[in-house]
């Protein structure tokens, strides 16, 4: 009689047929995707074909070294215009403004409480660095007058915004151009 084992190949035992030589390809795959992905990236490539642009620092000293007149207001941001001229305009950051805001029918351990956070887009950015202290202050007082009701309304935002663009007015003068806001939550 015929001896029968139970031996399989181990193709057939395990059904993974060459499961380590796939997962060693698609490992060497995903290496060369990311590894070109990135020199795409630090070469300028998909940064170029995104539309995104080279930081405008870096550009501006690279054409004051060839003497061009308006390298000043390219490394501001100068993006503003007044008449024909072109005005340097920058954008400043201030810190993020968190308080709890007034509200008739809420109890005072449990007040809504707002932070956000704004850039200011400045003539002089100078000035503005001077003045942030100041402007801080006058920014607290006069959110803090908004209730939570108003600012969670639809135009709870445009009105803030215009609250902010008044109070840094008040402070800046004619520096001010823009109040953007770049964070906003209402707890």
């Amino acid at each position: 009689m015929a001896d029968v084992t139970d031996e399989q190949p181990e193709d057939e035992e395990t059904g993974s047929g060459g499961g380590g030589l796939k997962l060693i390809i698609a490992g060497v795959g995903a290496a060369v995707i990311i590894g070109g992905g990135a020199a795409g990236w630090f070469t300028g490539i998909i940064p170029g074909a995104l539309g995104m642009t080279a930081d405008e620092e870096i550009v501006a000293e690279g054409e004051a070294a060839d003497g061009d007149a308006s390298s000043d207001s390219k490394k501001r941001g100068g993006r503003g215009k007044k008449g024909d001229e072109e005005e340097a305009t920058s954008i400043v950051k201030l810190e993020p403004i968190i308080i709890s805001l007034p509200s008739p029918t809420t109890i005072r351990r449990k007040l809504p409480r707002l932070n956000v956070v704004v850039a200011l887009e400045v003539t002089d950015a100078e000035l503005t660095e001077e003045m942030r202290p100041q402007l801080r202050n006058d920014l607290i007082s006069t959110i803090r007058l908004i209730d939570a009701q108003t600012l969670n309304s639809p135009g709870g935002l445009a009105t803030l915004r215009s609250t902010i663009e008044e109070s840094a007015g008040a402070v800046l003068g004619s520096s001010l151009k823009q109040v953007l806001i770049t964070e906003f939550i209402l707890l």
